[in-house]
């Protein structure tokens, strides 16, 4: 019997990861509020007094979500200040998977203004010193007003702001090749991780392996098994047969196969 219903959308939709809506690590409140935030574009300022005009709960009740948020890394806070050291603005920015522990609000950015010694205006917590009201584009004028806002307080996208370059890895690299990766179309998560362990496989039996190899083996793969698609998962179940040395599985006559047995070895 079914019991989940959804709807076909074509717009005014969210994609959220299984892994955050089922975090049993944080409270349905909590998953609430982060949903909530990442349904916004990536340049919304997300504020507590906002949140608190969308919601039923109370002041207390969406602190503690901003704070359970904070802990498990979902959310980061920045605080700027000017050169005396007083906060001028305060800029959560949303994850839609917890970022490194190195990368979590524990870090103070300093700017100049233009009259440092002006004291900082206090409201929910978030001075309004270069801030825009909440739950708008920090980068737009507020309409009807001639006054700006400040860049500094742009709510970037998810990840961009904190993200380390990883360092080149050629067998990584030749791996992730095989399952469509390229610098314009990058690996997901996932992606990633069925790469690094089809390295981990790969090395566990050629430990001395590079990115020669992959290559050399990925042809004798293709020459192999005509019918299959290469994948770095595919190949590393397959390191042995392929060895470009070897003469495994080569000479078959594929015509005299079933399809049964064709299909299992497409399937990999």
């Amino acid at each position: 019997m079914k019991t989940i219903f959804r709807s076909t959308h074509r717009e005014h939709f969210t994609m959220l990861p299984n892994a955050l809506l089922r975090d049993r690590t944080i409270s349905l409140r909590a998953r609430g509020l982060l949903a909530m935030a990442l349904s916004n574009a990536v340049d919304w300022v997300v504020t507590k007094a906002w949140v608190e005009e969308q919601v039923p709960e109370g002041r207390e009740a969406i602190r503690t979500a901003f704070r359970e948020l904070e802990s498990a890394g979902y959310a980061v806070m920045t605080e700027q200040r000017d050169l005396l050291g007083k906060i001028v603005s305060r800029t959560w920015t949303f994850y839609d998977t917890p970022v490194p522990v190195s990368d979590r609000s524990n870090s103070t950015e300093t700017h100049s203004t233009k009259n440092p010694t002006q004291p900082s205006v206090n409201g929910d917590n978030n001075p309004s010193g270069g801030n825009t009201h909440c739950g708008k584009p920090a980068a737009k004028k507020e309409q009807g007003s001639s006054e700006g806002t400040s860049s500094d307080t742009i709510a970037v996208p998810a990840r961009e702001a904190l993200k380390k370059p990883r360092p080149r890895d050629p067998v990584f690299d030749a791996l992730a090749a095989l399952d469509g990766w390229t610098e314009s179309n990058p690996l997901t998560n996932t992606g990633s991780g069925r790469v690094a362990k089809a390295k981990a496989d790969i090395m566990a039996a050629c430990p001395d392996v590079i990115a020669l190899d992959i290559e050399a083996r990925a042809d004798v793969y293709r020459e192999t098994y005509p019918f299959a698609k290469i994948t770095s998962t595919a190949l590393a179940a397959h390191w042995a047969a392929c060895d470009p040395s070897g003469d495994a599985n080569k000479g078959e006559d594929w015509e005299s196969l079933s399809h049964e047995e064709l299909k299992r070895r497409a399937l990999g």
